[in-house]
């Protein structure tokens, strides 16, 4: 069950956030039990990490090919552990990070035997 005042002042505060150019959210990953929420802003190429209330806590992630850098993030979830899960679209991976934003494995697409 959605916990309705919770996830209405971070909806309230992440439409602040994009109406004042602060991030480009397209994509956000949040359990309803168990905050916080993570916002993919796919046009800076980063995840933002935002407390129950709304509050920033940390970003990470920039332009690149590298670990822990996206080209066209495209999908983001969380598991029950608090790991993140990023789908880099152009990069054709999926990256793990920690809740702290520390990259903990990459799977490439192109890596993965057919």
């Amino acid at each position: 069950m959605f916990r309705r005042p919770i996830l209405t002042a971070v909806v309230t505060s992440l439409v602040l956030a994009v109406a004042a150019g602060l991030l480009s959210a397209r994509i956000a990953a949040a359990d309803p039990e168990s905050p916080p929420v993570y916002v993919l802003d796919s046009l800076h190429a980063r995840i933002q990490k935002f407390t129950s209330g709304g509050l920033f806590v940390l970003k990470w992630g920039s332009l690149g090919k590298t670990d822990g850098k996206f080209d066209a993030p495209h999908g983001i979830a969380t598991d029950p552990a608090g790991n993140v899960y990023v789908a880099d679209l152009i990069n054709h991976r999926i990256q793990k990070f920690t809740s702290a934003g520390k990259s903990h494995a990459c799977q490439s697409s192109r890596s993965v035997a057919s």
